[in-house]
C-alpha cells in the first residue's frame, strides 16, 4: 500500500490512533492507518497529490523503496466527485522529498473552489523514512532526537501538518500562520542493535479558503545522537545526523561567563 492513500491533512480532518501502533496520522481516510504503507517497506521516498472529498488520490511519485520523489501537479485537471465537473482546486502544488538529505518540500498554490454547496479540501504530501540499526550506545540504550527544520510561510487561511515518528512513537501536529515554528523534535530510546523505523511527513491543505497557499520549502528531517554512536540504514544513503550533545543554554551561557572572566583576569595580571 502505497502513501498516495495517506495524505496528510490538517484544519477539519480528524487525528487517528491505532492501537496496534501509536502511528498517529492525519490521513484523507481514516480507516487506512499510514504504518500499513511504511511497514511493507524498510525505506522510502514518497510525494503526492489529492483530495480529502471522496479520499481521491491523483497522483504519487516514488515509493517504498525510492530514495527521492518529485511531483508537480496542476489541479484544474481533475474534478472532486463523479458527479461534478468543477474543479478541485483553481492552482497548482509541488512536493518532493530526498532520504539521503532529508530534504522535503510540500507547496500549494491557489485556492479552493466551492461546488454544490461543498468547498473542496486538496492536498499535497511529502515523507521519507529509514530503518536505522544503532551501535556503541550504552547496554540500557540511549536517547536519540529527531528534528524537522521547518522553512517556509503558510497563508492567512492556509493550513499544513507534520508527522515525526519512530518505532511505535510519534510527535505530530497542526501547522497555520501563527503557528509555524522553526522547528519541531521527537526524542526516543534507541539500542544496540535493533533496527527501529525513522521518518516524517509533511503536508499543506488548500481547505482555508482564499489565502490558503502553502509554501513548507527546503524543510529539513534529521537526527541527532550522541558522540561516539554510529548507526547503519537500510537505504544506505540516509546521512543527515548530528553529533554530540549541545550544551543547554545555561550551561552555554555559564561557559561564556567563565571564559570571559578567564581573560579579564589574565588582562589586569598582565597590566
Amino acid at each position: 500500500m502505497k502513501l498516495k492513500n495517506l495524505l496528510l491533512a490538517s484544519g477539519l480532518l480528524s487525528m487517528f490512533m491505532m492501537s496496534e501502533s501509536s502511528y498517529a496520522i492525519m490521513a484523507i481516510c481514516n480507516e487506512v492507518p499510514l504504518y500499513n504503507s511504511i511497514q511493507n517497506s524498510t525505506f522510502g521516498a514518497e510525494a503526492a497529490a489529492g483530495a480529502a472529498w471522496g479520499c481521491n488520490t491523483f497522483s504519487t511519485n516514488g515509493g517504498g523503496g525510492s530514495t527521492s520523489a518529485n511531483l508537480s501537479y496542476d489541479f484544474s485537471t481533475d474534478v472532486w466527485n463523479g458527479t461534478d465537473s468543477v474543479p478541485t482546486f483553481n492552482g497548482n502544488g509541488t512536493a518532493s522529498s530526498t532520504l539521503s538529505t532529508g530534504v522535503l518540500n510540500t507547496s500549494l498554490a491557489g485556492s479552493p473552489i466551492v461546488s454544490q454547496g461543498y468547498q473542496s479540501s486538496t492536498v499535497m504530501s511529502s515523507a521519507l523514512w529509514d530503518t536505522l540499526t544503532f551501535n556503541n550506545l550504552p547496554a540500557s540504550g540511549e536517547m536519540v532526537t529527531e528534528t524537522l527544520t521547518l522553512d517556509g510561510s503558510i497563508g492567512a487561511n492556509g493550513s499544513g501538518a507534520y508527522n515525526l515518528f519512530a518505532g511505535y512513537g510519534n510527535q505530530n501536529g497542526n501547522l497555520s500562520q501563527g503557528n509555524l515554528p522553526g522547528s519541531v523534535t521527537y526524542t526516543f530510546l534507541a539500542q544496540n542493535d535493533v533496527p527501529v523505523e525513522v521518518g516524517v511527513e509533511l503536508s499543506a491543505d488548500s481547505s482555508g479558503g482564499a489565502g490558503s497557499g502553502v509554501n513548507l520549502a527546503d524543510s529539513v528531517f534529521s537526527i541527532s545522537v550522541p558522540d561516539g554512536v554510529t548507526f547503519t540504514s537500510a537505504s544506505g544513503v540516509f546521512a543527515n545526523v548530528n553529533n554530540g550533545t549541545v550544551p543547554e543554554p545555561t550551561s552555554g551561557a555559564l561557559i561564556a561567563l567563565g571564559l570571559a572572566l578567564i581573560g579579564f583576569f589574565t588582562l589586569r595580571r598582565s597590566a
